[in-house]
């Protein structure tokens, strides 16, 4: 059986894709001006100084890849009450 889908860590070259994504997302939360996320702000952030990094889905298998289906950006933190650490993950897919 074939996977109708794939993941993905997300590389420099997809800041495209992953910004159409938040975008994307914002304008069906109809929050369209909230979303500030630029090319520039999203490689330094996730790429040069990764505070956070990104999973992409795209359709069909690892060898033929299709569109961009969804993504999951994580971050570790850490909780100063409990002394521990965390991992916050927000994973979306387009409309």
């Amino acid at each position: 059986m074939v996977a109708s889908f794939h993941i993905r860590p997300a590389i420099p070259e997809d800041t495209p894709v992953l910004l159409q994504l938040i975008i994307d997302l914002a304008q069906y939360e109809n929050s369209a001006d909230s979303a500030k996320a630029t090319p520039e702000i999203l490689r330094q952030n996730l790429f040069e100084t990764p505070f956070a990094h990104a999973l992409l889905a795209f359709s069909g298998p690892a060898d033929a890849p299709g569109e961009a289906i969804g993504v999951c950006v994580y971050f570790f933190n850490f909780s100063t009450w409990t002394g521990r650490p965390g991992l916050y993950v927000r994973s979306f897919d387009p409309i």
